[in-house]
C-alpha cells in the first residue's frame, strides 16, 4: 500500500440516541493518496468514511473492564463468552468500546505514531467525531515531528 494522504480517527457513538448506550467507537481511516484535495480545512465536507482503508480501533482490556462489560452484556443477552474468564486464562481480551473521547483519542494517536514508525512515514493525523472536527479544540497534527515538539 502506498503511504496514506493522512490518518483519520473517526469516532461514533449511540449515546443519547439508544437506551443504555454509553460507549464511543472509532475507526482509523488511512486516506488514500489519490485524494489530494482532502485537507484539514475541508475534511468535514468530504464524508470521510469512504476514502481509504478502514481499521477498527480496539483496546486491550483490564480485568476490571472485562467484569464491567461482561455484566453489561449479560443484561442484554449478548454475553456469548466471558471476557473475564478469557482474561483469567491468560488471553488479552480486546474491545472496540471506549469510555471517553480522551481515551479513544489517546489510542488513536498511539495507532498513528506506531503506524508511522512501522511504515517509516510521517503523515498528518486528525480526530473527528461523527465526521466533524472536535470542538472547540480539534485534535490534529501535521506531522509526527510536530506532535513530538508539542508533547
Amino acid at each position: 500500500m502506498k503511504e496514506p494522504r493522512m490518518i483519520v480517527l473517526n469516532m461514533t457513538s449511540w449515546a443519547g440516541i439508544s437506551i443504555g448506550a454509553e460507549h464511543i467507537y472509532g475507526k482509523m481511516i488511512l486516506v488514500s493518496p489519490q485524494w489530494k484535495d482532502i485537507t484539514f480545512e475541508n475534511i468535514e465536507e468530504w464524508g470521510i468514511n469512504t476514502f481509504g482503508e478502514e481499521i477498527k480501533l480496539r483496546k486491550e482490556l483490564s480485568l476490571k473492564e472485562c467484569k464491567v462489560l461482561d455484566k453489561k452484556d449479560s443484561g442484554y443477552g449478548l454475553n456469548l463468552h466471558s471476557m473475564e474468564r478469557e482474561f483469567k486464562l491468560g488471553a488479552k481480551p480486546k474491545s472496540d468500546r471506549f469510555n471517553t473521547i480522551e481515551e479513544i483519542v489517546e489510542h488513536g494517536v498511539k495507532f498513528w505514531l506506531d503506524y508511522c514508525k512501522e511504515h517509516n512515514c510521517d503523515v498528518p493525523f486528525i480526530a473527528l467525531y461523527e465526521g466533524d472536527k472536535l470542538k472547540p479544540d480539534s485534535v490534529e497534527y501535521q506531522s509526527v515531528k510536530e506532535y513530538n515538539n508539542i508533547n
